[in-house]
């Protein structure tokens, strides 16, 4: 791989993308190459469209270590921080809508969680270990072909019904920076999901068929 990142150039770029945010990503423990993590920060940033940046040139342990990277940041940091936030404002609040969304947000939770644990144990170790008999082969290819990225759609949900709430009633401060906090957490969710569609899953692909 070529040469890393270093930890200063990471925070530095990364707090210009979502300060407070993204640079808690711990691209230090999966480092990625000064390449790859340059072109994250112009989709991140929307100064590229995904197919201008070349990304077939990322190899495969900097992409993996991007995707992990990330999916420990949803764990230990965003949901965490998202539910925090929820329960103070209800707390202060005591507005009904914000019991629904905590349902709501539950849900979410528990389904990127376990979409999380699935890529974790059944697809990403595939990338760099493809000895694996015919028949595994075949449910693997079913496993790819069902992946997909519900998350995503139930999180717009959650904001569509906020969206609804700060239309009638824009002061509610608490709800526009809850928005925005899953506005946040919903960009970043769609890079990981491209990343994956466009990268991850055709490359397991051609590899399991051609092994």
């Amino acid at each position: 791989m070529e040469h890393l990142i270093q930890e200063e150039r990471q925070s530095e770029a990364l707090e210009a993308r979502f300060p407070q945010e993204i640079s808690d990503v711990d691209l230090e423990s999966y480092p990625v190459g000064v390449s790859f993590f340059k072109k994250l920060e112009k989709l991140f940033r929307l100064e590229a469209e995904f197919e201008s940046l070349n990304m077939t040139e990322t190899e495969d342990v900097e992409l993996l270590n991007y995707l992990y990277a990330t999916h420990d940041f949803y764990l230990s940091k965003k949901l965490p921080e998202i539910e925090h936030f929820m329960f103070n404002l209800r707390e202060e609040t005591d507005d009904p809508l914000l019991l629904l969304l905590e349902n709501y947000f539950e849900k979410f939770r528990s389904d990127l969680i376990e979409h999380i644990m699935f890529e974790e144990r059944k697809i990403f170790p595939l990338l760099l270990n493809c000895d694996v008999s015919e028949l595994a082969v075949y449910h693997i290819l079913e496993d790819l072909d069902r992946h997909d990225h519900e998350n995503e759609d139930e999180l717009e949900m959650i904001m569509s019904v906020l969206e609804d709430r700060l239309k009638h009633q824009p002061e509610a401060f608490g709800f526009g920076v809850l928005m925005n906090m899953l506005r946040q957490f919903l960009w970043d969710l769609q890079i990981h999901a491209k990343l994956e569609d466009k990268l991850l899953i055709p490359r397991l692909k051609a590899t399991l068929l051609y092994n």
